[in-house]
């Protein structure tokens, strides 16, 4: 799963730990990313690999990456921007200003996710939210917003849900 980090964190321990931190979280990252976005250019172990003895490592970032961030906006209904050809440039040039944006894209996507919007754009009938962003699975909403105390969904088994 991929998960929210603060920007400057990610730099500063970056730049603390002379660089250790950048490849651990290139690792975890990638590892996550393609795990949800399924785009698989290169394995994360050799974008991890490449990163910590080349400066081609923080081109495959980029690539990866972005990749892999579109496919996930996309899956999640969020609009897409393509950013490869900054990614690949900053990758080369300045690898830190790459971990940075990419993790400025993942919050964005954890944000928006987590932001009350309902999963890939299952809306309710006629605007009837669940309370507390409660969503019930495979977008299955009660007729006339009859939600269940808590979000306590029954199992959904192809049938409608039954309230």
């Amino acid at each position: 799963m991929i998960e929210k980090r603060s920007v400057v964190s990610v730099i500063l321990l970056s730049i603390v730990t002379c660089g250790i931190y950048m490849v651990w979280w290139t690792y975890v990252t990638c590892s996550a990313l393609q795990r949800e976005g399924g785009k698989t250019s290169i394995p994360p172990v050799a974008t991890t690999l490449l990163m910590l003895f080349t400066g081609f490592g923080g081109i495959l970032l980029g690539i990866d990456a972005d990749d892999n961030v579109n496919a996930i906006k996309f899956a999640r209904g969020i609009p897409q921007q393509d950013n490869k050809v900054l990614w690949i440039v900053l990758g080369f040039l300045f690898p830190i200003a790459t971990v940075g944006l990419v993790q400025h894209e993942i919050n964005q996507i954890v944000d928006h996710t987590q932001g009350g919007y309902p999963p890939y754009g299952n809306y309710p009938p006629n605007g009837n939210y669940p309370p507390n962003g409660n969503y019930p699975p495979n977008g299955n909403y009660p007729p006339n917003g009859n939600y269940p105390p808590n979000g306590n969904y029954p199992p959904n088994n192809g049938e409608p849900p039954r309230f």
